[in-house]
């Protein structure tokens, strides 16, 4: 089935292309950032013919499609090309709507769903993976020594060793910022001579400042707090740069300011509050029984988005 024809009905729907600030899709859902959800028309968008329900979650406007979400996103995006843009530079996921203000909580799981609803397509195939890998091996249908188990494991860790990267190209078009610049910041974090230099058990410093021993591998809040600060950092030498130098300049200053203060402030940070949020989890299930199966029950959504398990 094709979807050219639905595509300028979900648009017309949520209130024209005017009212679309950005659109991107999940594994069943497109999710609009609109200026007024208002200018919705719900019963309209209803009627189309892939469209099976809406949601509103914070400021984000969903409409929900399913299986075929990825073919009807590419519909819209080809009779829009201009939304294709707005998939790469999203508006930061704070920005308030025209007369209305989210309250901090709404804030925070807007932009979680934003950043890690893009990537969890990658995260959910390779954990898959991993889960039926443990199956063979413990049935004994697979035998864990051999080069084909190392493949398929690199297949299945790959993504979670590496989720520092997927987490800065999507935090990035939350932010605002660029995702190549992001991705750098990433990779120096990841670099292995850098891992090798702050796994040896030797001081390590930056221009006479301390480096943390950090490792960054499949780590979140590290680089979701060196993408925040690398936004500002852009916006700012962006706003003082000559056009002429900018394409150069702007990535190297970036680069230069954000990587260094992460390794020697955000990154043990972020660490930090990560370690602590697993330590108080292992102590709840040590100490907190039944109640901790409930608490980390409910919890456990916002814990598989945000990467702690």
């Amino acid at each position: 089935m094709k979807y050219e024809k639905n595509a300028p009905e979900i648009v017309e729907a949520v209130g024209g292309l005017d009212n679309i600030r950005s659109v991107y899709h999940c594994v069943t859902r497109v999710r609009f950032d609109l200026v007024d959800n208002d200018k919705v028309n719900t019963a309209a968008l209803q009627a189309v013919a892939p469209v099976m329900g809406t949601n509103i979650q914070g400021r984000q406007f969903q409409v929900i499609i399913g299986n075929d979400v990825a073919r009807v996103f590419e519909a819209i995006t080809a009779a829009y090309p201009s939304l294709k843009t707005s998939t790469e530079t999203v508006t930061p996921a704070d920005a308030s709507a025209p007369g209305k203000k989210a309250n901090p909580l709404t804030k925070l799981l807007d932009f979680i769903a934003g950043v890690f609803a893009p990537i969890l397509p990658a995260i959910a195939g390779a954990g898959l993976l991993k889960g039926f890998m443990a199956l063979f091996v413990s049935l004994g249908w697979a035998d864990n020594t051999t080069d084909t188990y190392a493949v398929l494991t690199a297949i299945s860790d790959g993504v979670f060793y590496f989720l520092p990267m997927l987490v800065a190209v999507s935090a990035a078009r939350r932010f605002g910022a660029n995702m190549f610049i992001a991705m750098g910041v990433a990779g120096a974090l990841l670099y292995p001579a850098l891992i090798t230099l702050m796994s040896s058990g030797d001081a390590v410093d930056f221009l006479g400042v301390p480096v943390t021993a950090v490792s960054y591998a499949s780590s979140v809040i590290p680089i979701l707090l060196a993408v925040w600060l690398m936004s500002w950092v852009e916006k700012g030498m962006n706003k003082i740069t000559p056009g002429a130098i900018k394409t150069l300049v702007v990535p190297l200053v970036t680069l230069i300011v954000v990587v260094p203060i992460t390794l020697v402030a955000l990154g043990p940070l972020g660490s930090f509050v990560g370690e602590g949020m697993s330590g108080g989890i292992n102590w709840l299930l040590n100490n907190g029984g039944v109640f901790a199966g409930i608490i980390i029950g409910g919890l456990l959504p916002l814990i598989i988005m945000t990467g702690m398990h």
